[in-house]
C-alpha cells in the first residue's frame, strides 16, 4: 500500500490535502476531544506532521480546536503508558532496493512490555499489592547536627 505524498504514515485511501480550510475545525476539535495528537491529526487529514504545525501557527482557530482538554491529555498519556507497560504491535514500513526498484512493504513489529512502565502502572493502580515497602531507619537520639 503506498502512502500519500508528504505523509508516509497516512493511508492511501485518504484524500490528500495540502491547503488549509476552516471546514477542518470541527473534525480537529472532535479528534482532539478524543485524545488525538498532532501526528494523529496529520494521519486523519492526510498531510504531514509539519503541515499540521504550520496550520496551527497560521490559524489560531484551528490551533484552539486542536488543543487537548486536560482530561483528553491525561487519557492519551494513560493509553500510551498502558501500551508501553503491556506491549503492543505496530506496523512499520520497510524499504528495500531490488533490481533498481524501490520496494516498500508493511511489516508488523512487536514492541515488548516495558518492566518499569508496568511497575509504575501497577503501583498507581494497585498500591495495596504493588506499593514499594517503606524503609524505617533507627537513628541514635544522642547525635547532634554538625555545623
Amino acid at each position: 500500500m503506498s502512502s500519500p505524498p508528504g505523509n508516509p504514515h497516512a493511508h492511501a485511501s485518504l484524500a490528500v490535502m495540502t491547503d488549509y480550510s476552516p471546514a477542518l475545525i470541527p473534525a480537529a476539535c472532535t479528534l482532539a476531544q478524543r485524545g488525538a495528537l498532532d501526528k494523529d491529526l496529520a494521519i486523519a487529514f492526510g498531510v504531514s506532521f509539519p503541515t499540521i504545525r504550520a496550520w496551527k501557527q497560521q490559524h489560531p482557530d484551528f490551533a484552539a480546536a486542536c488543543r487537548l482538554s486536560p482530561e483528553a491529555a491525561d487519557a492519551a498519556v494513560e493509553r500510551a503508558l498502558f501500551r508501553l507497560a503491556a506491549g503492543h504491535d505496530r506496523e512499520i514500513e520497510q524499504v528495500a532496493l531490488k533490481d533498481g526498484e524501490l520496494i516498500r512493504t508493511t511489516v508488523t513489529e512487536h514492541v515488548p512490555p516495558n518492566d518499569k512502565a508496568a511497575i509504575f502502572w501497577l503501583r498507581i493502580r494497585r498500591p495495596g499489592r504493588w506499593a514499594e515497602p517503606m524503609v524505617v531507619r533507627n537513628t541514635p537520639s544522642d547525635l547532634t547536627p554538625t555545623e
